[in-house]
Parts: structure tokens; C-alpha cells; sequence
């Protein structure tokens, strides 16, 4: 781990696939490298295609002119 903080200047830790290799506070700068395994099964396409956002639009509603109380 000290060989990690002398490298890289902080010990941040995650368990994500992007690690921080770089870091200035002052100039809220981060730098992150992805770290690619290549026996990993999926392609960024794979997770696009899986959480797709579908939006719908409502085109024409048939609606009353006029509404009675009651």
C-alpha cells in the first residue's frame, strides 16, 4: 500500500473498474484510468443495449370540451 501512495499521491480505494491516478484539490482535478481486464465478459455495448431508457410521448388524447360536477 505504500508503494501505492507514493506512486499515485493519495490512497483512495474503490471497487469499481476506474481507479484515480491523479489528484489536485486545489484545481478539483481527478484523473481516472479505466483498468481493463481482458477476460471480463461484457462489452460497453452489452451494458448500453441493457439499460436502455424508453421515453414515451403521448400523441393525441380524445378529451371533453366541457366536464359537469357530480
Amino acid at each position: 500500500m505504500l508503494r501505492w501512495i507514493d506512486r499515485y499521491g493519495h490512497i483512495a480505494i474503490s471497487n469499481g473498474p476506474f481507479m484515480l491516478v491523479q489528484y489536485d484539490p486545489s484545481a478539483m482535478f481527478m484523473k481516472l484510468e479505466a483498468f481493463r481486464d481482458p477476460s471480463y465478459p461484457y462489452t460497453p455495448e452489452y451494458w448500453l443495449n441493457k439499460f436502455t431508457i424508453v421515453q414515451y410521448r403521448i400523441e393525441s388524447a380524445d378529451v371533453p370540451v366541457t366536464v359537469e360536477v357530480g
